[in-house]
């Protein structure tokens, strides 16, 4: 949120420009003519927060902020876990009673590999199925890695007491 305004307050021949913070959006106005390199860096009235002052024009591309980069992650943990779905884990269920005819028939369950879940993979002697244990192990480690991704790279917001007063 990198907004630049100049005016011209009445007659005057100076140019006034506003700069406002990136973190809570707080103008701060200044002559154009009087900025150098000495005085470009000030802090926010309102939040304390770094700000650096520059002509109209002269602006470097604004860095990445904070909430691009948790939707950047917010779209991962969704397209990961979109994964995750589209391609389950299967397992094969195998059963020799059908075969035999024996009243001792074994079944037993045996890992079928990934497969897109409208085309579950085809075994001679059993069927497939989704092996939800398997599914529900890499969704719940990206989501708690997503999570905690957001957290640790969420926006910091100043921290004020409840007459208002910043930390």
């Amino acid at each position: 949120m990198r907004r630049l305004t100049i005016e011209q307050k009445g007659n005057m021949p100076e140019q006034i420009a506003k700069r406002y913070c990136q973190h809570c959006g707080t103008g701060v106005e200044f002559e154009v003519s009087a900025l150098t390199e000495e005085n470009r860096n000030v802090f926010c009235p309102a939040c304390g927060k770094p700000i650096t002052l520059s002509i109209p024009g002269s602006e470097q591309p604004s860095p990445v902020t904070s909430h691009a980069i948790n939707y950047a992650v917010l779209w991962c943990v969704i397209a990961l876990i979109s994964l995750q779905l589209l391609f389950p884990p299967w397992k094969f269920v195998l059963s020799t009673k059908g075969i035999t005819g024996l009243e001792n028939a074994w079944r037993g369950e045996m890992s079928a590999g990934y497969a897109f879940i409208f085309t579950p993979p085809a075994h001679n002697d059993g069927f497939a199925k989704i092996d939800f244990v398997r599914l529900m192990l890499p969704i719940s480690a990206i989501s708690i890695i997503g999570v905690g991704l957001l957290l640790t790279l969420r926006a910091k917001r100043p921290q004020t007491t409840s007459a208002g007063v910043d930390l």
